[in-house]
């Protein structure tokens, strides 16, 4: 068995195996997460082709990736319970997507040295003049209409994210309220042993968390900004909401809805969109910054 992940976490095998149960599903879930993703966020879906297309390597069932790696170790009914908790999500997990080797103390520089709001608003402006240009082809135009919602949508995400880890780290008691708050972050357990060390790494604890939440889910995007920094999150409903719903089916679907219909998306609803996304995030950073609700 590759041990890999016992200094990842750091956690011995024998510390491992004395665990709770709850516990070894705490460690395998993270341990899981962090190198298989839910098809329906990274790979294309294809009805002609058979469905999802594994660009990033082969499908694995939830199962057979435990056991390989954890049978032995963990208690067969951890694996087992696990293993149902994620099948109900996805019967087939893809591999991690391999975006290039990504340095923790690069990430953070860059993201402490940003604005998030100049980034958003340079990608809006980027798309604004993508949607003016002259396309005479309609089919053509069409799909660069489409690559601008997804640009919008992607770039929103990456605020929301932005957004939220710099306003985490700014004060430790919006720390704390996020992972008091956190359904998840509820979950995971830990023993006597472990209470130092891990309030030692508790900051990058949450950065890894965040950093495979998904930006899109917006309702649970709204608890999160209400319950870390008690504020009223701006109402981004519902324009937000349709254009992730098309979002998906543009990505995922190759431009198709889950009935098999074609996505039509008009120039006039990229521009409500754009209105939307500037200005209610513009609220938001206020809000996160200076407004408390």
């Amino acid at each position: 068995m590759d041990n890999s992940w016992t200094f990842e976490h750091d956690v011995s095998e024998n510390e491992f195996r004395r665990m709770s149960e709850d516990s070894q599903i705490d460690l395998m879930r993270q341990w899981f997460h962090e190198r298989y993703e839910d098809p329906n966020e990274c790979c294309p879906y294809e009805t002609r082709e058979g469905g999802y297309q594994w660009i990033w390597g082969s499908p694995s069932e939830p199962w057979d990736v435990l056991e390989s790696e954890f049978g032995g170790v963990a208690s067969s009914t951890a694996i087992q319970k696990l293993s149902d908790e994620l099948f109900e999500i996805a019967c087939e997990w893809s591999p991690v997507p391999e975006y290039g080797d990504f340095d923790e103390d690069y990430a953070l520089s860059i993201q402490s040295s940003e604005d998030p709001l100049e980034t958003l608003e340079a990608a809006l402006s980027r798309i604004e003049r993508i949607i003016g240009l002259d396309v005479s082809d309609a089919e053509d135009r069409q799909g660069l209409l489409q690559l601008s919602l997804v640009g919008v949508v992607a770039g929103v995400e990456a605020f929301f994210s932005d957004l939220f880890i710099g306003g985490l780290t700014e004060d430790e008691d919006r720390l704390r309220r996020f992972v008091e708050s956190n359904p998840e972050m509820g979950k995971r357990r830990l023993a006597l042993s472990e209470i130092f060390s891990r309030r030692e790494d508790l900051e990058k604890e949450v950065r890894g968390y965040l950093a495979s939440f998904l930006w899109h889910k917006l309702k649970a995007v709204q608890q999160m900004y209400k319950d870390t920094f008690s504020i009223k999150f701006p109402n981004y409903f519902p324009i937000l909401e349709d254009a992730i719903q098309l979002r998906h089916d543009i990505v995922h679907r190759g431009g198709k809805t889950v009935d098999g219909e074609g996505v039509s998306i008009e120039k006039e609803m990229v521009i409500n969109l754009l209105d939307l996304v500037r200005n209610k995030s513009v609220e938001l950073r206020d809000l996160v910054f200076y407004e408390p609700f």
